[in-house]
């Protein structure tokens, strides 16, 4: 049974100076409150949220492009079905349209 999950934007902790990675999900990159001003949350290519799991990413590093991440998706449809229409997570809500000005 294939895994149900959604393209969602990479997003990680970035040194601003030396373009360190580090992943959001752990420890707060900072040891001191003077280092923080170095590090800021950058998104940094495209992964999948897992729905079944309700995780983030599958163990690779993120895709440069949505393209590129929609395109392994459909090259393994045995592992992975894609779930981008009719499926909000609260975290990545559906895009709306811009209001329009009165």
């Amino acid at each position: 049974m294939p895994i149900k999950v959604k393209i969602v934007p990479s997003v990680a902790w970035v040194h601003t100076e030396t373009s360190q990675r580090v992943s959001i999900y752990g420890a707060l990159p900072w040891t001191c409150p003077a280092d923080m001003k170095y590090w800021e949350k950058r998104e940094v290519g495209w992964t999948v949220y897992n729905i079944n799991e309700s995780t983030y990413g599958f163990g690779r590093p993120p895709f440069a492009t949505r393209e590129g991440i929609e395109a392994f998706l459909k090259a393994h449809p045995d592992h992975f079905q894609s779930v981008e229409d009719g499926y909000t997570h609260p975290y990545h809500p559906a895009p709306t349209a811009p209001k329009e000005a009165p």
